[in-house]
């Protein structure tokens, strides 16, 4: 027990392993203040592309009776999600090893969870690669439970102002599997997965929040 205190705190992430990301500064506010209204002292989220760990560090610190469950398929987004939720134990797992695109990814997640949310992900994505987190999130979620989706959408084939336009030329000319999302696509996806749209939540900057329920 003693040797393994030991080798934990000696593992224990630096600071400097903290990597970076301005926009997630702008939206993790307005991100918590929607999971307040999701999540409830003792349940559990879980989610997947958590990136730098800003945003999971933010609203482990915010609702510190929640237990979160933050994940990655990227070995230095993992090593920065440690180093950002350095302290915050236990309210936060170690990060997972997820891709949503492999078969079966759910498997790797121990019993169930209440809410599966992702930010900023669909956009830089293949466009298959929301049947396969749909998919698993079922398997995952509680009765009733929620797929959280933040991101910039399209509505109805259209981009919600002309930021959004030049962000989604720009995407597809990085990368043609890319690109905005319309809702109607997600909605259609989700309901195949056994998920009905329950509500879509403005958020700034052209932004948005899709709940989806499990139902």
């Amino acid at each position: 027990m003693t040797g393994d205190r030991q080798t934990a705190d000696t593992a224990r992430p630096a600071a400097s392993e903290r990597l970076h990301t301005p926009a997630a500064l702008n939206n993790r506010e307005p991100i918590l203040d929607v999971l307040r209204t999701l999540v409830t002292p003792g349940q559990k989220v879980l989610e997947i592309g958590s990136g730098t760990g800003v945003h999971i560090a933010h609203f482990a610190a915010g609702m510190p009776q929640v237990h979160w469950r933050p994940s990655d398929p990227d070995g230095a987004m993992r090593a920065s999600i440690a180093a950002w939720c350095a302290g915050l134990e236990p309210s936060v797992d170690a990060p997972l090893d997820l891709d949503v695109r492999n078969a079966g990814w759910w498997q790797q997640v121990e019993g169930t969870v209440d809410v599966v949310l992702s930010v900023n992900m669909l956009h830089v994505a293949p466009p298959d690669a929301f049947a396969g987190l749909a998919s698993g999130s079922a398997r995952l979620l509680a009765s009733e439970g929620v797929l959280a989706l933040y991101g910039p959408f399209r509505f109805n084939g259209q981009c919600c102002g002309t930021g959004n336009e030049r962000f989604d030329a720009m995407l597809r000319r990085q990368n043609p599997a890319w690109g905005l999302r319309d809702v109607n696509d997600v909605a259609a996806q989700g309901a195949a997965a056994g998920f009905a749209m329950e509500r879509v939540v403005e958020m700034p900057a052209n932004n948005h929040m899709l709940l989806l329920r499990r139902r």
